[in-house]
């Protein structure tokens, strides 16, 4: 199925066509009002929309109708047809009578380009029956068939044949499963030997964004094909936004298929960066985005969101699981064959997993979930997939009115400026990645008004939070049974590193208590179910962050004490092995 892009007459031979968008076909005779109409055989000119784009990329700069084309129709290639093939659009059914034509060499395309497309590619098709046909409408061939019949009784005549109207039928259906294609040329792949693959570090690509370059792995790799999920309103759009705006070097393509160009224009002007060659377009169909690469050659393209793109190969709506897995996979090809990275935004679902088919995850080269908590500042960039770096790295960022913020520093940021003399307050030292920083773990207990005692967790797992109150209950004997018991990551954060137990079950103990932990202690250990406190990764990293923002004192699991050149520190090292020992150190 082909679409009408462009409708276009003119009134007089020897003038230059005007789109019209809507015109009435006249059977036997052409276009109302078009010069070129009457009793012959070329009745109307066609070109196909992917052959204009692919002469205009060559510097042709070209409207409607310049070729002296009626019809510009997009989804085929004229020239493939015989003779004789006919078309339809609603009402009109065309046949084609000519291929190509003799070139007048003092045309103003000729003359300016060296050659017109109108002689190798514009066919020509007299009206068989009469009808409207406008811009937007979907244009059909109307495939033959012929029944050559092997029975012996309906070919002396003893039977009459009616399959041949079933058969026709049939084979007039044009096919509704075909993949969407990009309409780019590029080279067909050959099987090479492994020896013979040149495999050298490529230069990235530099995105002036230090957060987003690190958990890219250094940069986004040419050809690589990145998705990006998060919430809705979580700055996602914002991000990306940002991003390429601070890229003037490249000339970007940012197809949007959820906003409009002036809501984009205000986002960009509200983030006040230096102005890029960043080319908006607002479109939802695939084969129109193929055509508008075709014609812009952009260095990086952004499609805003994936789940808003179809393609016409495929008769569901937007967004389904069909038109989700093709449209991705058609972007990975061209991706691949054109060597042009891709960034995708993906909607989420309620589970909070990027919504569509896996294979969606499975067929990119990277996915970063951007999250966090509407309610507060800060979000993080994580990496769960990527092909070309660590899934351990994750940057952060401080929303504001002007934009995301990089955040380099962010244990300054989390940790309240003074606790001292509050209760339920302890600080862990965490990792995220491959980057420590120190969070403030804040718990509230207090006795259970109601029957059942509430057990509440904000950025914390509130399983992981009951299996430490049964640790404290049942090897500590502290009975917390009856109480209630709330827990939260200080900034909006949600941590998943074990190495916060410590500091979970200290903060949880000290509202118990209602005592204050000293404000210049800091922690990280894992708990055990036998109430041990067992070793944790990279202790040194994260005594180094403690030390580097001025606490005295660090608590640590006894084993990671081992390989640790405490001459060098000055920060305290407490050494401990079990829950009761952390507490004697903290508590007295």
């Amino acid at each position: 199925m082909g679409k009408v892009r462009a409708v276009c007459i003119s009134e007089k031979r020897g003038t230059q066509k005007k789109n019209i968008e809507s015109a009435v076909f006249v059977e036997n005779w052409g276009i109302e009002g078009d010069a070129h109409a009457g009793n012959w055989h070329r009745q109307i000119s066609l070109l196909s929309e992917e052959t204009i784009a692919a002469f205009k990329a060559r510097g042709a700069e070209v409207t409607d109708g310049a070729f002296g084309e009626n019809l510009v129709v997009s989804g085929y290639d004229f020239t493939k047809f015989p003779v004789g093939t006919r078309f339809t659009c609603k009402d009109v059914v065309l046949e084609l009578t000519q291929i190509g034509k003799e070139c007048h060499h003092g045309c103003e395309i000729f003359q300016k380009m060296g050659e017109c497309i109108m002689p190798t590619n514009g066919v020509f098709a007299k009206v068989l029956h009469g009808g409207k046909i406008s811009v937007g409408d979907e244009f059909h061939v109307q495939y033959r068939a012929a029944v050559i019949t092997l029975s012996d009784t309906a070919s002396k005549g003893e039977r009459e044949d009616a399959s041949g109207a079933a058969v026709e039928e049939i084979v007039r259906k044009e096919p509704v499963n075909r993949r969407p294609v990009s309409g780019i040329e590029t080279q067909k792949p050959k099987p090479l030997a492994l020896a013979d693959i040149v495999a050298d570090d490529e230069p990235r690509i530099n995105m002036h964004d230090d957060e987003l370059n690190r958990v890219l792995g250094g940069g986004l790799v040419p050809g690589s094909l990145v998705l990006i999920g998060g919430e809705p309103g979580i700055g996602k759009s914002t991000l990306v936004m940002q991003t390429v705006l601070h890229m003037p070097e490249k000339k970007i393509l940012y197809v949007s298929g959820e906003e409009s160009a002036r809501q984009l224009k205000l986002r960009a002007d509200r983030l006040s960066s230096i102005s890029s060659d960043c080319l908006i377009v607002c479109e939802t169909s695939l084969e129109q985005i193929y055509v508008h690469i075709k014609n812009t050659n952009p260095d990086l393209v952004i499609i805003d969101s994936i789940q808003t793109i179809s393609t016409e190969s495929i008769e569901s709506s937007p967004g389904s699981i069909a038109q989700v897995r093709e449209c991705s996979a058609s972007i990975l090809r061209f991706a691949k064959e054109t060597h042009t990275p891709v960034l995708l935004i993906g909607h989420i679902n309620k589970e909070g997993s990027i919504a569509g088919p896996k294979v969606l995850e499975h067929i990119v080269d990277t996915v970063l979930q951007f999250e966090g908590d509407q309610h507060y500042m800060y979000r993080i960039l994580r990496s769960i997939k990527n092909r070309f770096g660590s899934t351990a790295e994750l940057g952060i960022y401080e929303m504001r009115q002007d934009g995301l913020r990089q955040v380099s520093n962010p244990s300054e940021l989390l940790l309240s400026q003074d606790h001292e003399g509050m209760s339920g307050v302890a600080i862990a030292s965490a990792i995220e990645g491959i980057r420590p920083f120190l969070i403030e773990t804040q718990a509230l207990v207090s006795s259970a008004v109601y029957g059942n005692p509430q057990r509440s967790a904000t950025g914390f797992d509130l399983r992981r939070m009951n299996m430490l109150l049964a640790v404290l209950e049942k090897r500590v004997g502290f009975k917390l049974a009856q109480k209630d018991v709330f827990l939260n990551i200080a900034g909006g954060l949600k941590v998943n590193d074990p190495a916060i137990d410590l500091s979970v079950i200290s903060a949880i103990l000290s509202s118990n208590m209602d005592a204050a932990i000293e404000p210049e202690v800091c922690m990280a250990g894992e708990i055990g179910l036998s109430g041990e406190i067992r070793p944790v990764n990279r202790i040194e990293q994260r005594i180094g962050e403690a030390e580097k923002l001025g606490f005295k004192r660090f608590l640590l699991p006894k084993y990671n004490l081992q390989g640790i050149d405490t001459q060098k520190l000055k920060i305290e090292l407490v050494p401990v092995r079990k829950v009761e020992e952390a507490f004697r150190a903290l508590f007295g």
